[in-house]
């Protein structure tokens, strides 16, 4: 269990791993560089870009700046129908696609979780970090059938191994973007970069060969805006609880 403030108790400096600088924007007020350790109260943020070997090297890049706790904290793809965009996901449990599940520090979570249920739907299903993009309704129906979880990620598991490794606390906490039966547009997936970046070139190339994903990409787009907004009310609401200063 984690170290809060108080008599007889250590004091966690909390790492945080974003994967694209909009979500580390929600923490910051600003989208900060890639690979950059930015202050966050007591805490140190950094956008790691997308994926599990990228988020592991922030993780680790954050223990050996002294941080004693770590939190994933960003966006997620929903597995379930339950699971709709804006959902706010404080998962007990992390499961990898390795087979490696994880829980994460439960004194932290239910801290966390008493300052942000009065005015929010929080779910605590499993979350499952994949090795690439869960890029269909079909691809995600499977997923949630044979993982049992309810979002997915491509970021938590990997920073949850590396808390483990150090024998540090973790947390994760994920805002839904794309809903269980939705199908991600190819030209926005052509578009996006390891950093998690839109190239404009890149997704008209992709739009002109696919006109139909216009529509969807839009509605992406709207979605992401709508979870980096949920992220935001969580900065705002449990910046001393998340960064445990």
């Amino acid at each position: 269990m984690i170290g809060l403030k108080g008599k007889g108790q250590r004091i966690a400096r909390v790492g945080i791993v974003c994967a694209l600088p909009e979500e580390a924007a929600a923490l910051l007020g600003r989208k900060p560089a890639y690979d950059r350790l930015i202050r966050w109260g007591g805490a140190r943020v950094v956008a790691s870009g997308t994926g599990e070997v990228r988020a592991a090297a922030a993780a680790e890049a954050l223990v050996a700046d002294g941080c004693t706790a770590l939190l994933s904290f960003g966006t997620a793809g929903a597995l379930c129908p339950s699971a709709y965009p804006g959902m706010l996901l404080l998962p007990e449990e992390i499961h990898a696609h390795r087979g490696v599940s994880r829980f994460v520090d439960r004194v932290w979570r239910a801290r966390v979780l008493a300052r942000l249920a009065p005015g929010h739907a929080i779910h605590s299903g499993a979350l499952f970090t994949a090795g690439g993009p869960v890029a269909t309704g079909a691809a995600k129906a499977a997923l949630a059938i044979s993982t049992g979880s309810i979002a997915v990620d491509m970021e938590t598991a990997a920073v949850a191994a590396v808390a483990a490794a150090h024998g540090l606390p973790h947390l994760a906490v994920r805002a839904v973007v794309d809903g269980a039966h939705e199908t991600l547009p190819g030209a926005t997936l052509a578009a996006i970069t390891d950093q998690g970046q839109i190239r404009p070139h890149r997704f008209l190339l992709a739009l002109a060969r696919s006109p139909g994903d216009l529509g969807p990409s839009l509605r992406l787009a709207f979605a992401f805006r709508t979870a980096l907004g949920q992220l935001r009310d969580v900065a705002r609401l449990a910046q001393d609880i998340l960064c445990l200063a």
